[in-house]
């Protein structure tokens, strides 16, 4: 099975050397659990160490702001736009709906561009255009549908709600729909809060069952499979 880096040291060893090419994997977590900086290092890591270009496709934080939130890792966003390696399209939330008539309009830029790496932020925005439990099921499945037709290794973030303890609750039916599922958790430990990764599921791959503590560097995020969180 053809591998895609993960951008994470230790995270490729865990899944086998990497996501399996072509997959939609989800990444869930609280508020402040770090999911944006994990897809963006994703995307980093394609452009930088892989040669793979990326589309980021924003429902919520406007683009200059992400570039600066991500040039404090010194992840210079705006030279791979300049160079065409790089695509970063918003939609604001009330625009959300323009996503889907533009898809076409996506999928060919997507093909010129020759972009192998997408992450969606958040699918969240997506899923609350619709008020109805089973249409909003209904429209991710078929979201989905479309992004897997467009031949990438797809990242999609969902907010959760959480406990005190910090672990995730999903709100939407994207678990299931996915091929790999990733949680973040924010765990209350004494007077501090500390940062974790799990793998709850990734189609075709074995992996540690098992939470892994994970810190944020100075050059992104950082895993630390040897430590224990608890």
């Amino acid at each position: 099975m053809e591998r895609v880096s993960t951008g994470l040291a230790g995270l490729d060893e865990l899944l086998g050397g990497g996501y399996p090419s072509g997959s939609i994997i989800a990444i869930s977590g609280g508020t402040g659990a770090g999911k944006s900086t994990f897809a963006m290092q994703f995307l980093h890591h394609g452009l930088a160490n892989a040669n793979e270009n990326g589309l980021y496709i924003s429902f919520e934080e406007e683009k200059p702001r992400v570039y600066d939130y991500m040039s404090a890792y010194g992840w210079k966003f705006a030279d791979f736009e300049k160079q065409k390696k790089f695509m970063f399209l918003e939609y604001p939330p009330h625009e959300v709906d323009h996503f889907l008539a533009q898809e076409l309009m996506i999928h060919d830029k997507i093909e010129e561009l020759k972009i192998r790496r997408v992450v969606l932020d958040t699918v969240t925005s997506f899923a609350v255009l619709y008020e109805n439990e089973m249409r909003k099921r209904q429209e991710v499945m078929k979201l989905l549908a479309k992004l897997k037709k467009w031949g990438c290794t797809v990242m999609l973030t969902s907010d959760c709600r959480v406990d005190s303890f910090g672990t995730p609750f999903p709100q939407f039916d994207v678990e299931p729909l996915a091929d790999g599922v990733i949680y973040l958790y924010t765990i209350r430990k004494g007077e501090q809060r500390l940062r974790a990764l799990e793998v709850i599921k990734m189609r075709g791959t074995s992996y540690a069952e098992r939470l892994f503590l994970m810190r944020f560097a100075p050059t992104g995020i950082e895993l630390y499979p040897n430590e224990h969180v608890y």
